[in-house]
């Protein structure tokens, strides 16, 4: 068969959730809304969230996100704005440090803060934002269920911050229980590109496994 017989033998592709925060289903609802996932209806969520700070997510895509019709180009802002892990803050959302809730990310956002408080807003923000993320998959997955996390620690104003570290306390604060942790050396950085002046390059990842109790 040829390439494009094959192709038209593949299902169409859709987009069944657009924030992981408020997880969907894919299908509608009888008023045209997308409908939420169950409660306790996921056996296994996999995911890599984004680093606070490090990447332009939104930037990197924009071209595509306009080829594919998805997204005008004065529409990139707003959808920036709803990007967990976005750099765009108005200076005054910076003026006072954010509180997470997790004590050795406070004492170091706090230091932070008084260097850059506008990149003490980002991580505090990240923090908070993935906390609600979490919930939300607590939420759906079932009784003994599982979520792999993948994630890295990164430098904000060259100060190391734990992002695995705080994200292990969210998901264990939320339910979860760490049933393993794996640590990955990434040998090829032939696509890793340093993101800010003050951040160096991501050498290694963290695979966390958590349980939902039965």
């Amino acid at each position: 068969a040829t390439i494009a017989a094959r192709q038209n033998e593949l299902p169409s592709a859709a987009i069944v959730a657009s924030d992981a925060r408020t997880l969907r289903d894919g299908s509608d609802d009888s008023k045209g809304g997308a409908n939420g996932l169950r409660d306790e209806s996921i056996q296994l969520i996999v995911t890599s969230p984004p680093y606070p700070g490090a990447q332009k997510y939104i930037r990197s895509v924009s071209l595509s996100l306009g080829w594919l019709g998805m997204c005008r180009a004065d529409e990139l802002l707003p959808l920036k704005r709803q990007t967990i892990g976005r750099e765009e803050y108005r200076k005054a959302e910076c003026e006072r440090a954010v509180q997470t809730g997790i004590p050795p990310a406070d004492r170091l956002l706090r230091e932070i803060h008084r260097k850059d408080p506008c990149r003490a807003t980002i991580a505090g923000t990240y923090l908070i934002e993935m906390r609600d993320a979490l919930r939300e998959m607590y939420r759906v997955i079932k009784p003994g269920g599982h979520l792999v996390l993948v994630a890295a620690n990164n430098k904000i104003c060259h100060r190391e911050f734990r992002t695995q570290e705080y994200l292990r306390r969210l998901a264990e604060e939320t339910g979860f229980a760490t049933k393993l942790r794996l640590i990955d050396n990434i040998r090829s950085r032939g696509l890793m590109t340093k993101r800010n002046s003050t951040a160096d390059m991501i050498t290694r990842e963290w695979v966390l496994v958590f349980e939902k109790g039965r």
